[in-house]
C-alpha cells in the first residue's frame, strides 16, 4: 500500500507495479480456484515439478493474462482484489487440512494442497521483493516466507546450496 502510483516500473520488462500485483492475486485466488478433485488418472507432482512445468506451461499466457488484469482495472480496484484474494486464500488456507487434499492446477495434474500452497509462498515471497524494490521500499519478506523460498529452491538446485545462502 505504499506505492501511490502503480504505474512505476519494475524490473520484469512491461510489468509495471499495477500489473504485478494483478498477477500476485491471482497466485493468490489460484489456492481456491484450483480446489476440487483431481481426475484419478491424473499425475501427481511435487511443488518443484509443479514450478517447472508451470513456467513452461503458462509463462507467455500469464504475462498476457497479468497485463490485461491491469488494464481493466484502476489502481483502487486493484488494491481492493489484492484485498479480497489475500482474505479469500486465508479463509481457504484455514479450512483445508494440509498434506490430505489433492488439487488440480492443470488438467491431468494434481498436487498436494500444502505443496501448492508452499508455491503461492514462493511467488508471494519474490513478487514482494520486486515490488518493494520498484518503489524503493526498505520492507523484507518474513522468516517464514524467505524459509519456504529457500526449501523450495533446494529441491530445484541441483546440488548443495552456496554457503553465502543459508537460512
Amino acid at each position: 500500500d505504499e506505492a501511490k502510483d502503480l504505474s512505476v516500473a519494475t524490473a520484469l520488462g512491461d510489468w509495471d507495479c499495477a500489473v504485478l500485483i494483478g498477477h500476485v492475486s491471482t497466485a493468490i485466488e489460484a489456492l481456491f480456484r484450483w480446489q476440487g478433485e483431481p481426475a484419478q488418472d491424473a499425475v501427481e507432482v511435487g511443488v518443484a515439478d509443479w514450478l517447472n512445468l508451470a513456467s513452461e506451461e503458462v509463462s507467455e499466457l500469464n504475462n498476457e493474462f497479468s497485463i490485461r488484469y491491469a488494464a481493466k482495472r484502476s489502481h483502487q480496484q486493484i488494491r481492493e482484489l489484492v484485498a479480497a484474494a489475500v482474505d479469500r486464500g486465508g479463509e481457504t488456507v484455514r479450512s483445508t487440512v494440509a498434506g490430505a487434499s489433492l488439487v488440480a492446477p492443470l488438467p491431468g495434474l494434481r498436487i498436494r494442497f500444502d505443496q501448492l500452497l508452499a508455491s503461492r509462498v514462493l511467488e508471494l515471497t519474490v513478487h514482494g521483493i520486486d515490488l518493494a524494490a520498484a518503489i524503493g521500499s526498505l520492507a523484507v519478506p518474513s522468516p517464514a516466507g524467505l524459509s519456504v523460498v529457500g526449501a523450495i529452491l533446494d529441491e530445484l538446485i541441483d546440488g548443495d546450496r552456496p554457503e553465502d545462502l543459508s537460512d
